[in-house]
């Protein structure tokens, strides 16, 4: 024979209010853990050097770059997050390895990146003879290439490197 065992009403409220609690709690921790901790804007100047191989004479720049990043604007709730990243070339600068004419540049970049904890980025760049225009016919393009490192937790750019070298573009 067999005992049919009920479940009292004390008893039964008891459980159905440890139920509810560990529910209210699970969904308070995951409310944590999706909720963006917000990242912080960093600028660094980072010096960069390297050369520019090509006619009508390879090129040498240095210089100091300016790099910048802060969070990227509309942040979707649960979504990664991006940062946008500011790259300032114009105050590097070239000298002809054979004949010492200088070179300068004209390069800005604004991209917006996935933030993870470490990016490379490539820029190419536009550069010219001193005393040409911009848009001279002779201007030549250069490629600027970044490692940036970040702090996870608060989104500061921790580490940052540079260097420079012809790009190899389609011929």
């Amino acid at each position: 024979m067999k005992t049919r065992r009920t479940l009292s009403t004390p008893a039964f409220l008891t459980a159905l209010a440890l139920a509810s609690a560990g529910l209210v709690a699970a969904g308070a921790l995951a409310q944590t853990a999706v909720t963006p901790t917000p990242l912080v804007a960093t600028s660094t100047i980072v010096a960069i050097s390297g050369t520019v191989t090509g006619l009508p004479e390879s090129v040498y720049f240095t210089g100091p770059v300016q790099v910048s990043t802060r969070p990227a604007p509309g942040r979707i709730a649960g979504a990664q997050a991006h940062v946008v990243v500011s790259i300032d070339l114009r105050n590097i600068s070239g000298r002809g390895q054979s004949t010492g004419t200088t070179y300068l540049t004209s390069g800005q970049a604004n991209l917006t990146r996935l933030f993870v904890a470490s990016d490379a980025i490539e820029v190419t760049f536009p550069f010219f003879r001193s005393g040409t225009a911009a848009d001279d016919p002779s201007t030549r393009t250069g490629l600027a290439s970044f490692n940036l490192s970040y702090d996870v937790t608060t989104g500061a750019l921790t580490t940052a490197t540079a260097s420079i070298a012809a790009p190899n573009l389609p011929k």
